[in-house]
């Protein structure tokens, strides 16, 4: 199962018969730049973002506790990611 925000790369994968290695590597990207466009967001900005997903997804997180823990995480993400992408 993907989430919908990567379903239509899996179908672009499929449709061109990627590689499993090859479709590995095109996610990561995506996911590399939806972590760079949220770590861009003001706070206010992941506020609304987080508030959508929280609906959206039936979550009973804090939002201030998302916002703390997505900056704790997005930059050691980031560098896990470009190691990967970069062997």
């Amino acid at each position: 199962m993907i989430c919908e925000r990567y379903g239509d790369l899996l179908k672009r994968a499929k449709v061109k018969n990627w590689t499993l290695n090859k479709f590995e590597r095109e996610i990561s990207k995506k996911v590399r730049e939806f972590i760079l466009w949220k770590k861009n967001l003001s706070d206010d900005q992941l506020k609304d973002f987080f508030k959508k997903e929280k609906a959206k997804n039936n979550r009973k997180h804090s939002i201030k506790r998302a916002i703390r823990k997505f900056r704790q995480y997005c930059n050691t993400a980031i560098l896990d990611i470009n190691a990967y992408l970069s062997k």
